[in-house]
Protein backbone atom coordinates (compact mmCIF):
# COMPACT_ATOMS: atom_id res chain seq x y z
CA UNK A 1 0.00 0.00 0.00
CA UNK A 2 1.11 3.88 -0.37
CA UNK A 3 2.83 5.40 -2.91
CA UNK A 4 6.03 4.41 -1.69
CA UNK A 5 5.98 0.99 -3.79
CA UNK A 6 5.83 3.01 -6.75
CA UNK A 7 8.71 4.60 -7.24
CA UNK A 8 11.86 2.40 -8.08
CA UNK A 9 14.03 4.77 -9.68
CA UNK A 10 14.02 7.82 -11.78
CA UNK A 11 11.82 10.71 -11.50
CA UNK A 12 8.22 8.18 -11.42
CA UNK A 13 6.81 10.76 -9.70
CA UNK A 14 6.89 13.54 -11.91
CA UNK A 15 6.19 11.49 -14.52
CA UNK A 16 2.72 10.35 -12.49
CA UNK A 17 2.42 14.33 -11.91
CA UNK A 18 2.56 15.14 -15.44
CA UNK A 19 -0.09 13.29 -16.33
CA UNK A 20 -2.38 13.96 -13.23
CA UNK A 21 -1.50 18.03 -14.82
CA UNK A 22 -3.13 16.71 -17.96
CA UNK A 23 -6.27 15.34 -16.80
CA UNK A 24 -6.92 18.37 -14.23
CA UNK A 25 -6.48 20.43 -17.89
CA UNK A 26 -8.85 18.36 -19.55
CA UNK A 27 -11.23 18.81 -16.88
CA UNK A 28 -11.21 22.12 -16.33
CA UNK A 29 -11.44 22.64 -20.62
CA UNK A 30 -14.82 21.14 -20.27
CA UNK A 31 -16.11 22.70 -16.82
CA UNK A 32 -14.03 26.02 -15.70
CA UNK A 33 -13.42 27.34 -18.80
CA UNK A 34 -16.24 26.89 -20.42
CA UNK A 35 -18.50 28.75 -17.77
CA UNK A 36 -20.37 31.95 -18.53
CA UNK A 37 -18.69 31.39 -22.72
CA UNK A 38 -22.31 32.32 -24.04
CA UNK A 39 -22.88 35.77 -22.48
CA UNK A 40 -22.26 39.47 -22.84
CA UNK A 41 -18.10 39.86 -22.09
CA UNK A 42 -18.41 43.62 -22.40
CA UNK A 43 -14.74 43.68 -20.45
CA UNK A 44 -13.22 40.83 -22.73
CA UNK A 45 -11.66 39.48 -19.73
CA UNK A 46 -13.67 36.04 -19.48
CA UNK A 47 -11.10 33.88 -21.19
CA UNK A 48 -8.22 35.64 -19.03
CA UNK A 49 -10.39 33.77 -15.80
CA UNK A 50 -11.19 31.06 -17.58
CA UNK A 51 -7.11 30.68 -18.07
CA UNK A 52 -6.07 31.49 -14.81
CA UNK A 53 -8.90 29.35 -12.78
CA UNK A 54 -8.03 25.90 -15.11
CA UNK A 55 -4.54 26.15 -14.15
CA UNK A 56 -4.91 26.90 -10.54
CA UNK A 57 -7.72 23.58 -10.23
CA UNK A 58 -5.10 21.96 -12.28
CA UNK A 59 -1.96 22.22 -10.38
CA UNK A 60 -3.79 22.19 -6.93
CA UNK A 61 -4.33 18.50 -7.60
CA UNK A 62 -0.85 18.33 -8.52
CA UNK A 63 0.28 19.85 -5.19
CA UNK A 64 -1.96 17.72 -3.14
CA UNK A 65 -0.23 14.56 -4.82
CA UNK A 66 3.10 16.04 -4.25
CA UNK A 67 1.99 16.47 -0.35
CA UNK A 68 0.79 12.77 -0.45
CA UNK A 69 4.19 11.37 -1.76
CA UNK A 70 6.08 13.01 1.00
CA UNK A 71 4.09 11.72 3.45
CA UNK A 72 4.60 7.95 1.80
CA UNK A 73 8.32 8.44 1.59
CA UNK A 74 8.68 9.61 5.39
CA UNK A 75 6.59 6.65 6.28
CA UNK A 76 8.86 4.84 4.23
CA UNK A 77 11.81 4.87 7.12
CA UNK A 78 9.67 3.40 9.41
CA UNK A 79 9.41 -0.78 9.45
CA UNK A 80 11.39 -1.32 6.99
CA UNK A 81 14.04 -4.23 6.42
CA UNK A 82 17.84 -3.06 5.85
CA UNK A 83 19.15 -5.28 2.58
CA UNK A 84 22.46 -5.25 1.07
CA UNK A 85 21.98 -5.05 -2.48
CA UNK A 86 23.65 -7.94 -5.05
CA UNK A 87 27.32 -6.46 -5.62
CA UNK A 88 26.88 -7.52 -8.92
CA UNK A 89 26.75 -4.44 -10.34
CA UNK A 90 29.01 -1.80 -11.75
CA UNK A 91 31.01 0.43 -9.87
CA UNK A 92 33.41 1.20 -6.56
CA UNK A 93 30.51 -0.71 -4.55
CA UNK A 94 30.07 -4.07 -6.12
CA UNK A 95 34.43 -3.84 -6.38
CA UNK A 96 34.33 -4.42 -2.65
CA UNK A 97 31.01 -6.44 -2.27
CA UNK A 98 29.36 -4.11 -0.39
CA UNK A 99 25.92 -2.31 -0.53
CA UNK A 100 25.66 0.13 -4.49
CA UNK A 101 23.08 2.81 -2.51
CA UNK A 102 21.92 3.31 1.28
CA UNK A 103 19.03 2.13 2.43
CA UNK A 104 16.48 4.65 1.86
CA UNK A 105 17.47 5.78 -1.42
CA UNK A 106 13.85 5.04 -2.97
CA UNK A 107 12.08 7.47 0.20
CA UNK A 108 14.47 10.25 -0.45
CA UNK A 109 13.52 10.40 -4.14
CA UNK A 110 10.06 10.14 -3.47
CA UNK A 111 10.46 13.10 -0.78
CA UNK A 112 12.70 15.43 -2.82
CA UNK A 113 9.97 14.78 -5.82
CA UNK A 114 7.37 15.79 -3.66
CA UNK A 115 8.72 18.71 -2.47
CA UNK A 116 9.26 19.70 -6.10
CA UNK A 117 5.51 19.47 -6.84
CA UNK A 118 4.31 20.77 -3.85
CA UNK A 119 6.87 24.09 -4.37
CA UNK A 120 6.14 24.21 -8.26
CA UNK A 121 2.51 23.25 -8.58
CA UNK A 122 1.49 24.80 -5.39
CA UNK A 123 3.05 28.13 -6.09
CA UNK A 124 1.68 28.08 -9.72
CA UNK A 125 -1.93 27.21 -8.49
CA UNK A 126 -1.99 30.14 -5.41
CA UNK A 127 -0.28 32.36 -8.49
CA UNK A 128 -3.22 32.26 -10.58
CA UNK A 129 -5.92 31.50 -7.97
CA UNK A 130 -5.05 35.04 -6.95
CA UNK A 131 -5.16 36.65 -10.07
CA UNK A 132 -8.15 35.15 -11.28
CA UNK A 133 -9.95 36.04 -7.89
CA UNK A 134 -8.33 39.90 -8.16
CA UNK A 135 -10.00 39.68 -11.47
CA UNK A 136 -13.25 38.56 -10.95
CA UNK A 137 -13.78 40.66 -7.61
CA UNK A 138 -13.07 43.55 -10.24
CA UNK A 139 -16.24 43.72 -11.62
CA UNK A 140 -19.43 44.82 -10.22
CA UNK A 141 -21.82 42.96 -12.01
CA UNK A 142 -22.37 39.67 -9.84
CA UNK A 143 -23.65 38.00 -12.90
CA UNK A 144 -20.69 38.94 -15.23
CA UNK A 145 -18.59 35.94 -17.23
CA UNK A 146 -15.66 36.19 -14.74
CA UNK A 147 -17.84 35.83 -11.80
CA UNK A 148 -19.29 32.98 -13.46
CA UNK A 149 -15.79 31.21 -14.40
CA UNK A 150 -14.95 31.80 -10.62
CA UNK A 151 -18.54 30.26 -9.10
CA UNK A 152 -17.44 27.10 -11.45
CA UNK A 153 -13.70 27.12 -10.43
CA UNK A 154 -15.19 26.52 -6.59
CA UNK A 155 -17.78 24.30 -7.50
CA UNK A 156 -15.73 21.85 -9.61
CA UNK A 157 -12.99 21.96 -6.81
CA UNK A 158 -15.57 21.55 -4.22
CA UNK A 159 -16.96 18.57 -5.90
CA UNK A 160 -14.28 16.19 -6.51
CA UNK A 161 -12.89 17.49 -2.99
CA UNK A 162 -15.77 15.83 -1.62
CA UNK A 163 -15.79 12.85 -4.35
CA UNK A 164 -11.78 12.07 -1.97
CA UNK A 165 -13.33 13.03 1.01
CA UNK A 166 -15.65 10.27 0.42
CA UNK A 167 -13.27 7.68 -0.89
CA UNK A 168 -10.49 8.21 1.73
CA UNK A 169 -12.71 7.98 4.36
CA UNK A 170 -14.49 4.74 3.38
CA UNK A 171 -10.75 3.62 2.92
CA UNK A 172 -9.98 4.75 6.49
CA UNK A 173 -12.40 3.12 8.26
CA UNK A 174 -11.71 -0.21 6.51
CA UNK A 175 -8.72 -0.05 7.29
CA UNK A 176 -9.02 0.40 10.92
CA UNK A 177 -10.67 -2.89 10.68
CA UNK A 178 -7.73 -4.69 9.22
CA UNK A 179 -6.59 -3.24 12.40
CA UNK A 180 -8.77 -4.37 14.72
CA UNK A 181 -9.14 -7.71 13.37
CA UNK A 182 -6.23 -8.43 10.47
CA UNK A 183 -7.28 -12.01 10.32
CA UNK A 184 -10.78 -11.53 9.24
CA UNK A 185 -10.42 -8.39 7.15
CA UNK A 186 -7.02 -9.45 5.76
CA UNK A 187 -4.04 -6.56 4.44
CA UNK A 188 -0.68 -6.57 5.07
CA UNK A 189 0.74 -6.50 8.35
CA UNK A 190 -0.28 -4.61 11.21
CA UNK A 191 2.46 -1.58 10.21
CA UNK A 192 1.74 -1.24 6.49
CA UNK A 193 -2.00 -0.45 7.72
CA UNK A 194 -1.02 1.99 9.93
CA UNK A 195 1.05 3.62 7.22
CA UNK A 196 -2.23 3.75 5.33
CA UNK A 197 -4.08 4.87 7.75
CA UNK A 198 -2.17 8.01 8.27
CA UNK A 199 -1.95 8.64 4.50
CA UNK A 200 -5.31 8.45 4.33
CA UNK A 201 -5.50 11.16 7.18
CA UNK A 202 -3.06 13.32 5.78
CA UNK A 203 -4.92 13.21 2.74
CA UNK A 204 -8.45 14.09 4.85
CA UNK A 205 -6.22 16.96 5.99
CA UNK A 206 -5.06 18.56 3.11
CA UNK A 207 -8.71 17.61 0.89
CA UNK A 208 -11.10 19.06 3.98
CA UNK A 209 -8.86 22.29 4.20
CA UNK A 210 -9.12 22.71 0.30
CA UNK A 211 -12.44 22.24 0.08
CA UNK A 212 -12.92 24.64 3.47
CA UNK A 213 -10.78 27.04 2.40
CA UNK A 214 -12.70 27.32 -1.33
CA UNK A 215 -16.51 27.65 0.15
CA UNK A 216 -15.05 30.01 1.88
CA UNK A 217 -14.77 31.65 -1.67
CA UNK A 218 -18.38 31.81 -2.12
CA UNK A 219 -21.30 33.56 -0.74
CA UNK A 220 -22.66 32.09 2.19
CA UNK A 221 -26.03 31.37 0.68
CA UNK A 222 -23.84 29.03 -2.30
CA UNK A 223 -22.05 27.18 0.16
CA UNK A 224 -22.40 23.69 0.92
CA UNK A 225 -23.09 24.13 4.61
CA UNK A 226 -24.50 27.64 4.41
CA UNK A 227 -27.17 27.28 1.50
CA UNK A 228 -30.60 28.36 1.53
CA UNK A 229 -31.90 25.74 3.29
CA UNK A 230 -29.96 26.45 6.29
CA UNK A 231 -30.63 29.87 6.27
CA UNK A 232 -34.24 29.08 5.67
CA UNK A 233 -33.99 27.00 9.06
CA UNK A 234 -32.36 30.00 11.17
CA UNK A 235 -34.95 32.74 9.68
CA UNK A 236 -37.71 30.35 11.14
CA UNK A 237 -36.29 31.24 14.56
CA UNK A 238 -35.13 35.49 13.38
CA UNK A 239 -38.43 36.57 11.33
CA UNK A 240 -38.62 38.79 8.66
CA UNK A 241 -36.40 41.72 10.19
CA UNK A 242 -33.41 39.08 10.52
CA UNK A 243 -34.39 37.56 7.46
CA UNK A 244 -33.54 41.34 5.55
CA UNK A 245 -30.78 41.85 7.81
CA UNK A 246 -29.08 38.22 6.45
CA UNK A 247 -29.73 39.00 3.18
CA UNK A 248 -28.26 42.39 3.18
CA UNK A 249 -25.03 41.14 4.92
CA UNK A 250 -24.94 38.36 2.31
CA UNK A 251 -24.95 40.21 -0.38
CA UNK A 252 -22.01 42.80 0.89
CA UNK A 253 -19.71 39.64 1.47
CA UNK A 254 -20.29 38.16 -1.41
CA UNK A 255 -18.84 41.39 -3.42
CA UNK A 256 -16.06 41.13 -1.17
CA UNK A 257 -15.36 37.62 -0.92
CA UNK A 258 -15.90 36.46 -5.10
CA UNK A 259 -15.32 36.26 -7.48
Amino acid sequence: MGLTGLVSAGPTLIGVAVILLLVGALVAFFTIARAGRLDQDPTGARPMAAFLFSGAFATLWVAIFGIASITSGILGFFGRQRSMYSGMDSGMGSFFGGPKHPVGDANIRTITQGVLLVLVAGLASLIHRRRGLALAQGEDDANSPTKKVARTYVGVVSFFSIAILIVAALLGLYFVFELIAPGIYGGGTRWSTIKSLIEVAVVLVVVGTTFISHQGIAPKALRLLGGPELEAAGNDHQGDSGHDHDHDHDHDEAVTEIN
